[in-house]
């Protein structure tokens, strides 16, 4: 069960009263209900002490402090912690260099640092910590071989249900018997989870590079998941494609994305793409969703951007329905737009990919 989040802000009592302003007038209904007390807790010490007794339920924002010093102490608070993320943010008197984008991933640790928190980081903040009380984002990078194949499995069954439920599996690719969505871009993919206490997957989200750039972990995973079930669709769906004109689908279904994407290429960008944005749709006695609308998604999506950014992974694109536009924009993403008769317009497709149904493409950079 999700519990109140408190902010602690030191050294700005500024800070404090536009904060609980912006909470009063303009934060989403979902903030607020999340958000618990907002108050100066002294000092940074006592700030500290507040998030080792409660490292899920506590977000400071710290002002009047180096972001090596501020470092060093909770490096040293999360001794009490049995190593927990402690939750800050370094509000500084101006921005140095390029203001890093807002990430929820919880994968991202060390503390953000903004000269204006409001509203991104504090907005990514708590989600965060909401996220880290609900479930545990991590990679598809389990050491034991039998747990590493249940949790792909459980990927794939994860895929196959909410994709099902969608209409969005063509007859032909549907493996029906074993249930499992899989592809050939798995190959090259590198995959996130959710995960509940007790192990269950209950979101995903997965970055897929370049051809070449094969995962040999989860290729021999995936083979031995295909063997064991002996389905000849999943087989398939694995395999390269006779004729592989593209890297990406992404490339056939936009008319121009593909000199969008060469462009690119030319640079000499690394790219990857975005895709299998997931969510349980799991419900409770109530009929309320217990993992959706509760910002699971936007912290797989920022986690994929965390990891790539750290894998210099410049350039990251997408296709999703129109109506989820804005949820990827609040995770950095924009339209990619093209230019017809004098007049730039959002970059669309009528069907996309196997997916039979209208999409824009999207980019972050």
């Amino acid at each position: 069960m999700e519990e109140r989040i408190d902010i602690l802000v030191v050294n700005n009592p500024n800070l404090v009263r536009d904060i609980r302003r912006w909470l009063d007038r303009d934060a989403d209904a979902g903030l607020k209900d999340m958000t618990g007390q907002v108050w100066d807790p002294g000092n940074l010490d006592s700030a500290l002490a507040i998030s080792v007794r409660s490292p899920t339920k506590t977000l400071s924002l710290v002002h009047g402090h180096e972001r090596d010093d501020l470092s060093r102490r909770i490096c040293h608070a999360r001794q009490s912690t049995k190593d927990l993320p402690i939750e800050m943010i370094l509000v500084t008197a101006q921005a140095a260099g390029k203001e890093a984008t807002p990430s929820a991933s919880p994968m991202q640790e060390e503390p953000s640092v903004s000269p204006n928190p409001l509203v991104g980081h504090l907005r990514k903040s708590l989600i965060k910590l909401r996220t880290r009380q609900i479930v545990e984002i991590r990679p598809f990078e389990a050491k034991d071989a039998e747990q590493a194949r249940r949790e792909y499995e459980g990927y794939f069954a994860l895929r196959y249900k909410i994709w099902s439920e969608l209409g969005y599996i063509k007859p032909e690719r549907n493996a029906e018997r074993c249930r499992l969505e899989v592809d050939y871009t798995d190959r090259s993919a590198w995959a996130v989870g959710a995960f509940t206490r007790d192990g269950r997957l209950v979101g995903c989200a997965r970055l897929v590079r370049e051809l070449g750039k094969e995962n040999p972990f989860a290729v021999g995973i995936i083979q031995h998941i295909i063997n064991k079930r002996d389905d000849p669709i999943l087989r398939a769906n694995f395999q390269f494609p006779r004729e592989l004109a593209h890297p990406y689908d992404v490339l056939e279904s936009f008319e121009g994305f593909r000199e969008w994407y060469c462009q690119r290429r030319r640079q000499n960008r690394p790219m990857g793409e975005l895709s299998r944005v997931i969510v349980d749709s799991e419900t409770d006695a109530n009929g309320a969703s217990r993992f959706q609308k509760k910002g699971i998604g936007e912290a797989l999506v920022d986690s994929i951007s965390y990891w790539a950014d750290r894998c210099d992974v410049h350039t990251l694109f997408l296709a999703c329905l129109e109506k989820h536009r804005a949820f990827y924009e609040r995770c950095g993403y924009r339209a990619v737009c093209e230019t017809r008769g004098g007049t730039q317009t959002m970059m669309r497709c009528d069907q996309f990919a196997t997916v039979s149904v209208p999409a824009i493409a999207m980019y972050r950079e």
